[in-house]
């Protein structure tokens, strides 16, 4: 007799998760995709650059991120919830956030180019021409993430995925031009303003057959836009300041040089976690349609996905492990072989973020960023308290111990919330069948370690891309032909 499907659904969950599930590839395959071809080019430009100079980039550049993040101010998630749930007058409403956002990006860059030039921040000359340069492609990120969050509130996540496409296409392209013809620090930094350059360009292409933002600045908009982004406030801005303030912790206690490995290795973890921020992001504006009505949507879209990110992030997050020593010494080379070990900790942010992820999208989605913003000061606090008592006394490897704790709160904090809110939203049938599978691979994928070297690298991809698909297949995880049709042999 036909049985039901392990993942039973509704016309209507189904139809929104077929929509997600189109709207995660975009925003997950292109960018993995771009990163993952981005990573040669990586590992071409510290070589060229050398550790010391590669730390300086991380610095000025991270500096730059906090100030131009700080724009924001939590509106993003005020801005697509809005548009999403009016989406008749969303062009109207993008125009004037895009217009707020040039104009408070454009004081906030030239108010911190000022400030940097005083000698008390402690920036080097060739940090302080990196920061110049990170402003500019910031702002240019600016405007680009405002037009992304009109694609992504009318779910046409395709459009915003191909800005990405051709501002990582520009950026490697240069990167490696650049560096080829002697630009050093200085090219590589151009390189990246191009990008950004290309980037808002295209976004700009992807308007057409979309009713056109008018711009418009109203400061009753951006009253109405503060009142409602008030709880995400100081979230926003204490997450932005430690989210960036460990490479200036960093760089005092370990020198540019120790910036540089730091960075190294927190380079390819950013390359990997566009996986459970695209899922997050392409969920949000289905969420916040499922929330606005009855909750049995929202659980089921997130049952699903809290299961698949939990096996698309795991098995990523041991093979990097894994594989540190390995993935470091052929990409960076020999004075880079610190940032093994800090690789293979720091890894272990992927499968934390992305619980963390799903879950403060579905609580933010339901108009309960209290809770978000309450796990978000005690995650900060925790990071910040690691930072100043763990890197002085264990330098780099400290400060990975102190970010991963921060996860490890804010993963603890959301996911209870969100259980709680969301009672159906954890599969508990599937968590059984998926833990065999986990510890049988991670058991398999240790064993293949031992192996010798350079045999070791042939074991961990055999497990991770034969033998854990297989096990996922046959404990029914994978959704087969028949699974997808709703009954099973």
């Amino acid at each position: 007799m036909p049985r039901s499907s392990p993942f039973p659904k509704s016309d209507a969950e189904a139809d929104a998760i077929r929509r997600v599930s189109v709207n995660a590839l975009w925003l997950i395959v292109q960018p993995l995709l771009l990163n993952l071809m981005g990573i040669p080019v990586l590992a071409y430009a510290t070589r060229v650059l050398g550790e010391v100079n590669y730390g300086r980039f991380v610095l000025g550049s991270s500096t730059a991120l906090l100030v131009m993040g700080l724009c924001l101010l939590g509106t993003r998630a005020v801005a697509v919830r809005t548009m999403a749930a009016h989406r008749d007058a969303a062009a109207r409403y993008a125009g004037e956030l895009l217009a707020w956002r040039a104009v408070s990006g454009a004081l906030v860059m030239g108010l911190a180019a000022w400030l940097a030039a005083s000698p008390s921040l402690g920036f080097s000359p060739p940090a302080r021409h990196v920061f110049y340069a990170a402003l500019a492609w910031q702002y240019l990120a600016l405007l680009t993430g405002t037009l992304a969050d009109y694609f992504h509130a009318n779910e046409r996540m395709a459009l915003s995925a191909r800005s990405q496409l051709a501002a990582g296409l520009a950026l490697n392209v240069a990167t490696l031009l650049f560096l080829a013809l002697g630009g050093g620090l200085t090219g590589y930094c151009a390189a990246y303003v191009l990008g950004g350059a290309v980037g808002f360009g295209t976004a700009l292409l992807g308007l057409r057959g979309m009713p056109w933002p008018r711009l418009r600045l109203r400061w009753g908009f951006v009253r109405e836009l503060a009142a409602a982004a008030a709880p995400f406030m100081l979230l926003a801005v204490v997450g932005t300041i430690s989210a960036r303030l460990d490479v200036w912790i960093v760089t005092r206690a370990t020198g540019e040089a120790g910036a540089g490995l730091y960075g190294a290795a927190f380079g390819l973890i950013q390359r990997l976690i566009v996986v459970p921020d695209g899922i997050a992001t392409s969920l949000y504006p289905a969420l916040a349609a499922a929330s606005a009505g009855e909750s049995t949507p929202a659980e089921g879209l997130l049952r699903r996905y809290l299961v698949w990110m939990g096996m698309v992030t795991l098995p990523i997050a041991l093979a990097v492990s894994l594989l540190a020593p390995a993935i470091v010494a052929v990409l960076y080379g020999p004075r880079f072989a610190g940032a093994a070990p800090l690789l293979a900790m720091a890894i272990w942010l992927l499968p934390l973020a992305g619980v963390q992820m799903l879950a403060a999208t579905a609580l933010n989605a339901a108009h309960l960023q209290r809770i978000t913003v309450r796990s978000s000061l005690l995650a900060n606090a925790v990071v910040l308290t690691g930072l100043l008592l763990l890197t002085p006394r264990w330098g780099l490897i400290g400060a990975v111990t102190a970010i991963l704790a921060r996860e490890a709160v804010a993963t603890t904090i959301c996911a209870g919330a969100a259980i709680r809110r969301f009672p159906g939203c954890l599969d508990r049938k599937a968590l059984p069948a998926a833990a065999i599978v986990w510890a049988i691979t991670a058991t398999l994928a240790s064993l293949a370690r031992m192996l010798p070297p350079g045999w070791e690298v042939v074991g961990i991809a055999a497990v991770m891309g034969l033998v854990y698909p297989g096990l996922l297949w046959r404990a029914g995880l994978l959704p087969g032909r028949r699974r997808l049709r709703g009954r099973t042999p």
